[in-house]
């Protein structure tokens, strides 16, 4: 396997609950894990993840509690 990053170049959707401080961060498929470090890394293996909105700067405890309370 080669580590090469496949990605959805996918438009963001629209932004919802995401503010101006989020970034879209699309889709892919990469290779996790490792097969020639330590054993709990391995086997390396192929995962898909689906695009998401991330933040740009850190969140407080505080600020993400009122996130989960507001978004359930």
């Amino acid at each position: 396997m080669n580590d090469i990053v496949r990605t959805n170049k996918a438009l963001a959707p629209a932004r919802g609950l995401a503010n101006a401080n989020m970034l879209w961060i699309p889709g892919g498929t990469f290779l996790m894990g490792s097969n020639d470090h330590y054993p709990e890394e391995g086997p390396a293996h192929r995962v898909s993840v689906s695009g998401f909105w991330m933040d740009q700067h850190a969140m407080t405890n505080k600020e993400f509690r009122r996130f989960v309370d507001t978004t359930g």
